[in-house]
C-alpha cells in the first residue's frame, strides 16, 4: 500500500494529508471503501459501474459485476467528478472512506 501511495503522490494524485487506513492484503471481491474525498472538499460515492468483460478485473481482481467497487488504485476506476479514469485525471484525491 505504501508503494501505491508513494507513486500516486509522485504524480500529484494525492497530497500529504491523504486519509486512508489501507487495504492490507484485502481478499474481498469488492472494495469495502465506498467513498472518496476530492480536492474540491466534497465526499463522493465511488463509481461502481465500470467493468471489463472478464469474470474478474484485469488490474485489481474484483468480481466484475455492477455494484462492486474496484480496489483503490485500480486503472478501471472512474472519477466521480470528471468521469475520466481516476488514476490519470486531474482531480486530486484527499481520502478514501468506508462510510
Amino acid at each position: 500500500m505504501e508503494e501505491l501511495k508513494n507513486l500516486l503522490k509522485k504524480f500529484g494524485k494525492i497530497n500529504n494529508d491523504f486519509l486512508f487506513d489501507g487495504c492490507k492484503n484485502c481478499e474481498e471481491n469488492s472494495c469495502i471503501y465506498h467513498y472518496i474525498k476530492l480536492d474540491d472538499g466534497k465526499i463522493y460515492p465511488r463509481n461502481n459501474t465500470c467493468f471489463g468483460r472478464e469474470e474478474t478485473c484485469h488490474d485489481c481482481n474484483i468480481l466484475n459485476k455492477e455494484g462492486n467497487y474496484h480496489h483503490f488504485g485500480c486503472d478501471m476506476e472512474i472519477c466521480p467528478l470528471c468521469k475520466k479514469q481516476l488514476i490519470s485525471c486531474n482531480c486530486i484525491i484527499e481520502g478514501i472512506f468506508k462510510s
